[in-house]
């Protein structure tokens, strides 16, 4: 008997641009509907959600409604009390890696950067003096470069005030 973990894989509608770079933080694959299809149609939204086994996480009652049990409606606003109402509800992991994180631009894994004389010219001298650990989106098209700062404390901790109140 074999029991298999499945990776949640989320499709966020146009009104959660915040929550998904947060998913992505989180280390959620995470595809925002604007970056794929402009304006599109519910029905091609639900249509690429079923195709590539996707969760949709909307605001939208009645695309809600249509996507059944493929989709989870979210009333909030905030991405914060969203991330917290997909923890409690479907058990969705909230804990920060950078190794396992994506890119919170385009959703592509990150690499490390195994030498880190490679980038300084990409990064500020600060930031290139602070941090030893860095990561580099995967795309190529992207190359965003990323380190464990301190927005990512400020994320976890006004989760966990959140959480408490």
């Amino acid at each position: 008997m074999c029991i298999c973990i499945i990776e949640m894989k989320f499709l966020t509608d146009s009104m959660f641009g915040k929550l998904t770079r947060f998913l992505r933080i989180f280390g959620h694959d995470t595809v925002y509907a604007e970056e794929i299809m402009v304006s599109a149609p519910d029905s091609e939204l639900l249509k690429y959600a079923l195709e590539n086994d996707r969760i949709i996480l909307t605001r939208d009652k009645p695309f809600s409604k249509i996507a059944k049990l493929n989709s989870i409606y979210l009333e909030d606003i905030d991405a914060y009390e969203n991330l917290l109402r997909l923890q409690k509800e479907i058990n969705l992991t909230l804990n920060f890696s950078i190794k396992n994180a994506r890119c919170s631009t385009c959703n592509s894994t990150l690499n490390k950067v195994e030498d880190k004389e490679s980038i300084k010219d990409q990064i500020m001298e600060e930031t290139f003096n602070s941090f030893q650990d860095f990561y580099k989106c995967s795309n190529p098209k992207c190359n965003k470069i990323y380190w464990r700062g301190s927005h990512i404390e400020k994320i976890i901790n006004k989760l966990k005030k959140k959480a408490l109140s």
